[in-house]
Parts: structure tokens; sequence; C-alpha cells
């Protein structure tokens, strides 16, 4: 393979080597010595005779003759080279300057790409892929605009490089007309915006410009796709902890028209709406029922936002069986996308069941109002009815008497009849104050019993001790329950007023381990409980076991003669 020559110089193509000027700069002295000896021996032989004089000065004429064109040619020679030289020094620093910009360019898009690929927000990314055009390409406006392929919006985003004169931020009106270079930004085949930048520090962009502005979108591209995806990722995160949240306040203990209402707010925060209707029409539980809620922003515009916006329904069904329908107006950002959608259908899941469930609390609430009534009417009728006609039958004693003419003896059961009838007239007031504080809302359940037990204080002379360790909350969403616990505590004290001739009780409230405990205590007489599980004469105890049969709990009873009495019941609760 033949050895590749190395091209000459330019200047070695058009003027003689370097050997050959040494050649000459020898070969001239000598030749202008020869030709001046021959040229005296041929005047000496020929023609006159020169004298030295005139000899020397031939010798000398020659010899300028000679060396003048060759120092010219000579400095010619040396011009043409140093020229060169300089063009090839201004070329090669040209090179060099253009390389070191070029790595430095590759450095700053470098940088460019990790610090876009930092995790930001998607609004930082676009600002900063506006700024690094700025300054990868010395220009003076940048301008990027993106779309959502999901929700078709167009977000733009403009810099410059510094204020206008005028100190104005405002986009240039100057950039408008200034050398412009775009750069479509693509992502898998497709395009997802466009990076246009304006006025080049030096005047006019080069084609390295629009390379480096092409990388640059390159990597903007991934990084926009990187902060929609994170964005995307936090915002369905955030929806689904606000869908969980939301699940959490339905589902707490609220009555039917306080669901429908949380409904509709929960469903415009969810979605970040300006409206939202919920409209039930199962028929069969309470006809037709709509509730509304707007955002702060549309009441302050009186629902102006909600008129033809965008709108999306979906259905409110439970097990197949739809009750209502769920609609959101006016998105915050213009557009629903397929996200709000699935959002608002399990939303509207989570809706349906806590309607199901509160319209379940509501009767149960009304079976046990019903029942009470019931249960009072049985005690009125077992209790007060037996009293009252016990009344009854000492008026006719005392008639009897009176009509006899015996006074002493109906004295004597009038003093009986006016003991029966205080004893039934505090059992009434006590009766009474049950119904109220059983009824009593706010205070909880541990308020309402605190409040009877200082009243039953109060009327009876007996001195109560009251503790309540904890308020169980999960006692709300059981009315029945509650009702029923109270019950039981009021007839406990009810019979240490009337059979335990106590000085003092004591009513405790606590729970452990999911389990609720209430006791009532007391330093009265006692008995013993076997004789009157045998006799049933007791008619109050066993009016305690049957409610709290009805709750799932248990009711125990220690007692011994002249030791007191304890009646615990036991209950489990939420933990």
């Amino acid at each position: 393979m033949p050895r590749a020559i190395a091209p000459k110089p330019p200047f070695a193509q058009s003027s003689p080597s370097p050997r050959l000027l040494k050649v000459l700069a020898i070969a001239l002295p000598a030749t202008a010595v020869i030709a001046s000896e021959i040229l005296t021996g041929a005047l000496e032989v020929t023609g006159p005779h020169l004298t030295e004089i005139q000899s020397h000065g031939l010798f000398g004429l020659l010899l300028i003759l000679l060396t003048i064109p060759f120092s010219i040619w000579v400095f010619r020679w040396f011009d043409r080279v140093t020229e060169t030289l300089t063009t090839q020094r201004d070329t090669v620093a040209v090179l060099h300057w253009s390389t070191a910009r070029q790595g430095a360019r590759v450095s700053a898009l470098n940088e460019a790409g990790l610090a876009l690929a930092s995790n930001r927000s998607l609004q930082e990314v676009l600002e900063l892929v506006v700024g690094l055009s700025l300054d990868l390409l010395r220009a003076q406006c940048a301008e990027l605009t993106v779309t959502d392929g999901v929700a078709p919006r167009v977000q733009t985003v403009r810099a410059q490089a510094a204020p206008a004169d005028d100190g104005n931020d405002e986009w240039c009106a100057w950039c408008e007309n200034a050398p412009t270079l775009r750069a479509a930004i693509v992502y898998q085949g497709q395009e997802v915006g466009n990076l246009v930048v304006r006025g080049p520090s030096e005047g006019v962009f080069v084609p390295d410009d629009e390379v480096l502005l092409k990388l640059l979108a390159t990597h903007a591209a991934v990084s926009i796709l990187n902060a929609r995806l994170r964005e995307r990722d936090l915002r369905q995160s955030a929806r689904l902890r606000a869908l969980n949240e939301a699940g959490l306040a339905l589902a707490s203990n609220r009555s039917l028209q306080q669901v429908l209402e949380g409904v509709v707010q929960l469903s415009v925060e969810l979605l970040q709406a300006q409206c939202a209707e919920l409209v039930i029409t199962d028929t069969a539980y309470a006809g037709v029922q709509t509730v509304r809620a707007e955002a702060i922003s549309a009441k302050d515009e009186g629902g102006a936002q909600c008129e033809g916006a965008p709108t999306l329904s979906v259905a409110v069904a439970y097990h197949g069986r739809e009750i209502g329908s769920l609609v959101v107006r006016g998105p915050r950002d213009g557009v629903f996308v397929p996200d709000d959608a699935a959002m608002l259908q399990l939303f509207a899941a989570h809706a349906a069941v806590a309607i199901f469930n509160a319209r379940l609390r509501d009767r149960e609430a009304t079976y046990a109002a019903l029942e009470e009534r019931a249960r009072i009417g049985r005690e009125l009728h077992d209790s007060f009815g037996q009293v009252l006609g016990y009344v009854s039958v000492k008026v006719q004693v005392v008639e009897q008497l009176v009509g006899a003419n015996r006074p002493v003896e109906a004295a004597g059961q009038l003093v009986e009849l006016r003991e029966a009838v205080s004893a039934l007239h505090t059992d009434v007031r006590e009766e009474i104050f049950a119904l109220r504080s059983a009824s009593a809302r706010g205070r909880g359940f541990s308020g309402n019993l605190e409040a009877y037990v200082r009243q039953f204080e109060r009327s009876s002379g007996i001195t109560v001790t009251f503790e309540a360790g904890c308020d169980p909350s999960d006692l709300a969403s059981r009315p029945g329950v509650e009702a029923h616990l109270t019950r039981i505590v009021q007839e406990a004290l009810t019979n240490v007023r009337k059979h335990a001739h106590a000085q003092h009780a004591r009513v405790r409230i606590d729970t452990n381990e999911g389990v609720l405990r209430v006791a009532v205590s007391d330093d009265g007489v006692g008995f013993v409980p076997a004789d009157h599980d045998a006799s049933d004469s007791h008619f109050g105890l066993h009016t305690m076991q049957e409610r709290a049969a009805l709750i799932g709990g248990a009711l125990s009873i220690v007692s011994r003669p002249a030791a007191g009495t304890c009646i615990e019941l036991t209950i489990p609760v939420a933990r």
C-alpha cells in the first residue's frame, strides 16, 4: 500500500524550496565573479584594457544586477510565507474558538439535561426550558408552547434576556421581528409543542444553533413528559387520599340530609368543579330529593359559571339498583378528563353506600323511638298503673271507714295514701327527666348521663359519685343502644332510691379493649340475687336484663346482705 504523501503548504506549491534558495545564495556570487573574470579577460583580449578600478566596478555592477532581482524574489517569497502562516494561525485560532464554544455548549447542554431530569413540577420544567434556551443560544427572547394530549389545553411560557428599556417585563414587541429559530418538541413521534428563540446576540443564527436547539427540544420533550407523569401520579395519589377521606367522612354518623349535603360538597372539592347536584329518585323511600352545592367562586358570581359549563354525570347505584344521579359542572381547568370520570364513579359508589347506611340509621332511630314508646307504655301500665290501682283501693277503704265513723283508722289509711302518692310523684318526675336526658343532643352519652345523675342526687338526697373515663363516640351511630344504656343506669339508680336505703352511690363508665363497662354501685342493705331470680318479684332487674340482651350486652349483679350492690353492664364498642 503506497504511503500517503502529506500535502505541501500553499506557499511551497508556488515558490522555490529553501534548499534551492541556499544553492542560489551560493551560486549567484560565484557566478558574478566568474562572469566578471570572463568579461574582463575578453575585454583585455579584444578590447580596451581595463584598469583595476574599472574591473572592480564592472564586477560590482554585475553583482548588483544579479543580487537585486534575487533579493526581490526572496523578499516576495518571505512575504507570501508570512501571509500564509498568518492565515493559518488565524484559521487555527478560529477552529480553536469554535471547538471551545462547541465544547462549552455541549457541556451546557449536558448540564441542562441534568437540570431538566431532576424532580420538578411541569411549570418549573417549562420555565427552565425557556431560560436554558436563552442561555444556550445567547438569544434575547424565547417562547415555549405545549399542548396536553389528555385535556386539550395550551400552555405558553415566555422569557427574555433582559427587561425592556421602559422597565416593563412584558414580552418585547421587537422580538416578533427578530431573527427566529424554531424547533418542534416531539416525543415518540408525537408533537407536543414548539420552542422558539428570537434575537441572537451575534445578529444571526448559525447552523450549530439549530442543532443545539433541536437537542434541547429533545431533552425538553422527555422532561415535560416525565413532569406530567409525576404530576399525574401526585394528583392521582392526592385524589385517592381525598376519596378515602371523603368515604370516611360520609361513613361517619350523620343523618340522611347531612350525607346528601356532604356528597355534593365533597364532589365539588374532589373534582375541583364549580357546581354539583345530587338527585335522589328512589321514590320507595322518601320521594325525589335534590341537593345542590357550589364552589365559593361560583357563589360569588351567582352560579353564572355553571351555566353552559362542561358537565360530568354518573349514576348513584346500590347493589345494581339506581337510586339517583350525581352531576358536577364547571371544571377548574375548563374540561373534564377521563380520570375525573373514574374518580366521580368511585365517589358515587361511596355515596351510595353512605346514603343507604344513613337510611338504615334513620330507620333504626325510628324503630328505637317506637320501641321506647311501647316500653314506656308497658312501664306506665305495670308500675304507675299498679300504684294508681293501689291508691284507688285505699280511697275506697277511707270512704268506708269514714262512713263507719272510724276516723282514726281512716287517718292511718290517708297517711299510707299520701306516701304512695308522694312516691308516685317522685317516680313521675324521674321518668320525665330521664326522657329529657335521653333526648338531649350535643352533650354526648356521658354528658347526658351525668346531668341525670346530678338531678337524681338533688331529688333523692343520695350522694352520687360520677366517673367517666371515656365518652364512646361509637354510640352516636347506635341511638337505640345509647337509649337502652341510659335507661339501664336510670333504673339502677331508681332501685337504689327505692330499695337500697343507701347513703352513697357511684356511677362509673370506662372502656377496655373494645368493651364498654357501665357500673352502678351503692353502700345499701344489699340482697341475695338468687332469691329475686327465683321469686321473680323484682321487676326493675328483669327490665334491665331485657334491655342488656336487646343491645347485645351482658348484665351482672353482685350483692350481699348489708354489703351493698353493684350492677355492671358490658357491651362491645368500636375501638
